[in-house]
Order: C-alpha cells, then structure tokens, then sequence
C-alpha cells in the first residue's frame, strides 16, 4: 500500500464491511508504533514509519484506522516471510527481493508496468523539487549570489548565530547550524509549564500526551526533536500550536482525552478497577509509573484493564485494592 502511494486499512472490519468486534481493534491501538516499524524493518531494512493508528467509528462500532503514507524509496522484502501451517509444513507469505504492490483489493508482485508507472512517480516528484529550485533562482534579486547548504543549515545575519565555515577562507560568510535546544528548547515538563501559564484550567502531561497521540504531532520535526539517547524536546512552534487551538476550541484538551479513552479502558471487566484510569488522567501518570504505584508489574496492569490477564485475577485484585488503600492516606 505504501509503494502504491498510501492508503487506510480498517481494522475491526470484514471483507464485507461488517464491523466484527472490537477486539482486534482495541490491540491495534494499544500496539505502540515503534513495535510495527521494527517489524517492517525485520524483513524490509527500513525504519518505514508514515503511518498513523487512530480509533474511529463505522455504523456506530467502534474499529481502528491506520493511515499509510506513500513510501520513498520504496520498499522491497530483503528477507522471505514464513509461518507454520502444521508441525511438518512451513507457508510462505512473501518472498526475498519481492516488490509489492496494490492491484485493486489484493497486494500483489508488481509488474513491468507497475516498476514504470512507480518510477514515473520518483521522477515527477523530483523534477517538482528541480522546478522549486529554479524558481526561487529565477526569484532573487539581480547581483543575489546562490549559495548550496545541506539541510540542517541555514544561511543568517544574526549576530547571535554561531558561525561555522565551509571553506578555509577566513572570509567565507558564517552559517548558523540549527541548535536543536535553541529550536526546541522545552522537555515535556517544561512543556506543561508553558502551556499552563496560557490557559485557564491547568493541565497535566497526560492532556499534551492525549494530544500527541490524537493529532500526530510526534512526526513533525518542527514540533518535537527527539533525541537519539535522550528524552524527546518541544518548540515554542508547538506550544503556540496548541493554544491556537485551545482559543479556537476552550474544550480542546478535554475532547483529545475522550478520544483517546476507550483505547485505554476498553475490556475492563471488573468494576473494581475501573478507578484505574481516572486516577492516572487525573494525576498525569503513564502505565509504567500507575503500576509501579501497585507494586506489580506494567504488563500484569495492561492485561487487568483489557480483560487479557490470565493469571488469578481475584488475588491481583486484592492486590491492588491494598496499593489502593496505601495510595488514599497517603493522599
């Protein structure tokens, strides 16, 4: 679908467009995304991850979309697919050095006209950037001198750039390499706190998470740089981002939290736990840190809240009913 130029899948529906339960949406959404772009990069060699998962609703069911953009370079399966069908036989799904492509409602080995018709595509899409180029040439004033920089580099007459050269002429113009903790200055707590200083009810980490994981603002590098080995970093870009749209809509926080609710507490199957959630919202807390406040583990409290867990539900229970207790006088 992605070599095809993208696409939705729905999750959670038949092949005759009845939806069929919940369930299998419901894992959808709770996968995180890193886990389906290791898997694409297992047998593909790309960390492909233009997609976004997002609950929706079909005939007033709930079921899962995940929004596939168009893939460049496109991608080829370097290693072949295969599953067991019974002790003694193995099934392959796809092969190695297999191109796939979409033919209507099948995905499919493309063909000479399909290899045509992607390669036509690579090549419109560059000569719109070719043509780009020539047009801001064709632009600048009379005398402009052209200068070529990699990306990341912009050329400026700040003062308070910090200047780098790319020849040894001492008198080269000075460039300013973008500083990512100038552009992005805020962690997530620092985040909050500049959020709150413009909005009337004060909100918690888990209000910008539901509108991260809502909106998608994770995938735009003008919002959020993340750190090969740190903490991801926000910019004064994404805060103004988001109090454009708490001015335009007051209740913004509060609907982006609904939206992402019934991803979190669908399957809860005892009414005991179901204070669960609301005291993770309330006090901005992740499942990591809700079950480190239960003293068990955060998988265990996964498979509580969605009707998975497999073990002596009633003796975890008690459990948390105890942490529960603790929690209250220490409150």
């Amino acid at each position: 679908m992605a070599n095809s130029g993208g696409g939705s899948i729905l999750i959670g529906v038949s092949d005759e467009g009845k939806c069929c339960g919940y369930t299998a949406s419901a894992k959808v959404l709770g996968l995180d995304p890193a886990v389906i772009t290791d898997k694409i990069a297992k047998y593909t060699g790309v960390q492909f991850d233009a997609f976004v998962v997002r609950p929706a609703r079909r005939n007033r069911s709930k079921i899962a979309v995940m929004t596939i953009n168009s893939a460049d370079p496109l991608l080829v399966f370097e290693r072949p697919g295969t599953y067991s069908v019974d002790d003694a036989k193995q099934k392959t799904a796809f092969s190695s050095g297999t191109l796939y492509v979409r033919h209507g409602a099948k995905s499919e080995p493309a063909r000479s006209a399909d290899l045509t018709r992607l390669i036509a595509r690579h090549v419109e899409r560059a000569r719109k950037e070719w043509l780009l180029g020539v047009k801001k040439v064709s632009k600048a004033p009379s005398g402009s001198t052209i200068s070529v920089l990699p990306p990341q580099i912009i050329q400026s007459a700040d003062p308070k750039a910090t200047p780098i050269r790319i020849t040894d002429d001492p008198s080269a113009p000075g460039y300013q390499l973008v500083d990512p903790d100038k552009t992005h200055p805020w962690r997530l707590k620092e985040l909050v706190e500049e959020i709150n200083r413009s909005v009337q009810t004060a909100i918690t980490s888990y209000d910008l998470q539901a509108v991260r994981k809502l909106h998608g603002t994770d995938k735009n590098p003008n919002f959020v740089y993340e750190h090969k080995f740190g903490s991801k970093q926000y910019s004064p870009a994404f805060a103004k981002w988001i109090l454009e749209h708490y001015s335009a809509d007051p209740s913004f926080f509060e609907k982006c939290r609904a939206a992402i609710q019934p991803a979190r507490t669908t399957g809860t199957t005892d009414s005991r736990l179901q204070w669960i959630p609301d005291y993770m919202q309330k006090n901005g807390l992740n499942a990591s840190r809700m079950a480190q406040k239960l003293k068990i583990s955060a998988a265990t409290l996964s498979r509580l809240l969605t009707g998975t867990y497999r073990g002596n539900v009633a003796r975890m229970i008690q459990r948390i009913e105890d942490a529960k207790h603790l929690l209250n006088q220490n409150a």
